[in-house]
């Protein structure tokens, strides 16, 4: 029989030898170099986050910088290239924004109620840049609503320069015949210098030159190109 390798006088802990003691000590190095990298990794992804580029932003900029270089180029084919009359253009101008001094196009609307008589209304005034041309509509009741036929009743529309000259551009020529004598549509274009047009326009007033005020069967819509 083998003697026995019990430790005397009952159990006791067997002290762990010295490789034993490297072998815990680096598993418990690796444990917590395990543990800080879990503990720092969401801090380290926001990190590289911030110091990315905002790979969406450059894209438009990219965009937007081809899209100007597009409107200056077709800029630079104009300056050095004339087209036939009737002729297509190279290029889409709705693509591009209008370039510095281009006409801008403006549109106003109003029902009229309740404009005294006599009273003038300056529906749209543009100092200090020209109207280079304008379609005025309104509705107005008339003696015979019949194309041709008579001029608004109560309505007179002025244009021209304030306080400069004026011209009444509402005569029995803009009576269309579309309505009743109660509320006819009367529409005319005007262009500076046609037609009894002053040379230079900024101004379209609305004046009543009725008795009465005016009433919801009254309106006025300008549209407008301004240099």
């Amino acid at each position: 029989m083998f003697p026995s390798l019990a430790p005397r006088g009952g159990a006791r802990e067997v002290p762990i030898g010295p490789d034993g003691e490297e072998v815990t000590r680096l598993r418990g190095i690796l444990i917590t170099a395990l543990a800080f990298v879990v503990a720092a990794a969401p801090a380290l992804a926001a990190a590289v986050h911030l110091l990315d580029p905002p790979v969406v932003a450059h894209e438009n900029e990219h965009e937007d910088h081809e899209h100007d270089d597009d409107c200056d180029e077709k800029d630079d084919h104009d300056a050095d290239h004339d087209h036939d009359d009737g002729g297509e253009k190279d290029h889409d101008d709705d693509d591009c924004p209008p370039a510095a001094g281009a006409g801008r196009l403006i549109v106003e609307s109003e029902i009229l109620s309740g404009l005294g008589a006599g009273a003038l209304y300056p529906f749209v005034d543009t100092t200090p840049n020209s109207i280079t041309s304008a379609h005025i509509a309104i509705t107005d009741a008339t003696e015979s609503c019949v194309a041709g036929a008579s001029a608004p009743q109560s309505i007179h529309v002025l244009v021209g320069v304030a306080g400069g000259t004026l011209a009444d551009v509402m005569t029995a020529a803009t009576n269309t015949g579309i309505g009743s004598s109660a509320q006819c549509v009367f529409h005319v274009t005007i262009v500076p210098s046609q037609n009894g047009v002053p040379t230079q326009v900024t101004d379209i007033v609305i004046q009543n030159a009725g008795e009465s005020a005016l009433t919801g069967l009254n309106t006025v819509t300008v549209s407008a190109e301004v240099a």
